[in-house]
């Protein structure tokens, strides 16, 4: 750890000196102590206060490399075998960007995984062993406040961060680490059972106000200002923290409401574009996106629908994070979109809505990054049947309209209307 610095102390002392009993009261003064811990070498500067199994010390200064840090620390019950401590710890700017730079090769844990797989499906000697683990028992109790007003994070800046988190009796807690970002606000709440195998975690996540562009840009520079929107949000995650692989033990679910937004780029718009031959469809402003989710594992589901001037989308079935897709995407065209697209014919003029609107009922398989279009055939005729019905209707009407009023024409036009949707398409 390389120490370096000084410590003045000051001690009262009776009885048994070598044991912490026989300390009465003690003075610590810290100048400039420092020590390595991975990349980083933090300095601390203060004054601790120690009496009756009782350690407190306030306006603890920490230097990270220019970055300061103020800690007030209390620690009780020192003479148990479970004290419990309390940390406040805040600042006004801190750039975790500095402090945690991303690493450019595998962190030897991957590293390490990677290593003792084998393809033999034998045993690997020193392999980590998936099936045994064990509950983490920590030797202290202890609650920790944090409060910074600005936070720099992958470029994101986040202000007025506020949480706390208590562990005791074998839990974890994160009770609302709040913070304001990208316009708006976020709130996560968490918990682990430290105390339990695999230690189970479940928690929420609640997004408000969130410009979608800011945050996705700072989180996927990959994609940056693919979309965009004032993002409203609701999650529940649980997993498991000691999972061999954590993402495989996750399972979310939750809503998004994202209004008055933006998407481009995006693989599947433009399949849909060449699929209408519209080149005007790769870039599409909504006033609404927003739905359903669900993620277990890899795999996902979603129930959404997009609201456009342009066009309508409502996207739903299954998905997977690195795999297949498969959602059913019932699309409606405006008329001025339609117009401009290289797909026409009388057989389109039956797939339309009462306000003049293209209905496709579409499929997509393949992959987010190479999905694949083509029309519901299921989807289509029901589509046909109703655009066929609709305009045969209208023409017997027409006929009905000047024929004898005794009985029900209502009835007559049906009979006539169901028999001949009955030839076209089947029972």
């Amino acid at each position: 750890y390389a120490v370096a610095g000084s410590l003045d102390v000051l001690m009262q002392l009776q009885g048994q000196p070598a044991t912490l009993t026989g300390i009465q009261q003690a003075v610590i003064k810290l100048s400039d102590l420092q020590a390595s811990i991975g990349d980083l070498r933090p300095a601390l500067n203060g004054t601790l206060n120690y009496a009756a199994g009782r350690v407190n010390g306030e306006k603890l200064k920490i230097d990270l490399g220019g970055q300061l840090l103020i800690l007030d620390l209390e620690a009780t019950k020192l003479l148990s075998t479970l004290p419990f401590v309390q940390l406040s710890i805040s600042s006004d700017k801190l750039n975790l960007d500095s402090l945690f730079p991303p690493p450019k090769e595998p962190s030897p844990p991957a590293v390490a995984v990677e290593a003792a797989k084998n393809t033999t499906g034998k045993a690997v000697v020193g392999a980590p062993n998936p099936n045994q683990y064990e509950p983490l028992i920590l030797p202290v109790e202890g609650r920790v406040r944090v409060q910074v007003s600005q936070l720099l994070y992958r470029g994101l800046l986040l202000e007025k961060v506020q949480g706390e988190a208590l562990l005791q009796a074998g839990r974890f807690s994160l009770d609302g680490l709040t913070a304001q970002l990208a316009g708006g606000a976020a709130n996560l709440t968490a918990e682990a059972e430290l105390a339990q195998a695999r230690i189970p975690l479940r928690g929420q996540l609640r997004l408000d106000g969130i410009d979608l562009r800011v945050l996705s840009d700072a989180m996927l520079p990959a994609a940056q200002g693919s979309i965009s929107g004032s993002l409203v949000a609701d999650s529940t995650f649980s997993g498991q923290g000691q999972a061999e692989n954590f993402l495989d033990s996750l399972t979310v679910s939750g809503n998004f409401d994202l209004k008055d937004g933006e998407i481009k780029g995006s693989p599947l718009l433009g399949e849909i574009s060449l699929f209408l031959t519209n080149p005007e469809l790769e870039l599409l402003g909504f006033s609404r996106f927003y739905g359903n989710y669900g993620l277990k594992g890899k795999q996902g589901t979603i129930d959404a629908k997009l609201e456009s001037r342009r066009a309508f989308f409502v996207p739903k079935g299954s998905f997977s994070l690195d795999g297949p897709l498969n959602l059913s995407l019932e699309t409606r065209i405006s008329p001025e979109m339609m117009a401009k697209s290289g797909v026409g014919g009388k057989g389109l003029e039956l797939l339309k809505d009462d306000k003049g609107w293209s209905l496709l009922p579409l499929k997509v398989t393949g992959s987010y990054r190479k999905p694949h279009l083509f029309l519901d055939s299921a989807g289509l005729k029901q589509q046909l049947k109703k655009g066929v019905a609709e305009e045969l209707g209208r023409q017997l009407q027409k006929q009905l309209g000047g024929a004898d009023t005794e009985g029900d024409p209502g009835k007559s036009m049906q009979k006539l209307l169901d028999g001949t949707l009955n030839k076209l398409f089947g029972n």
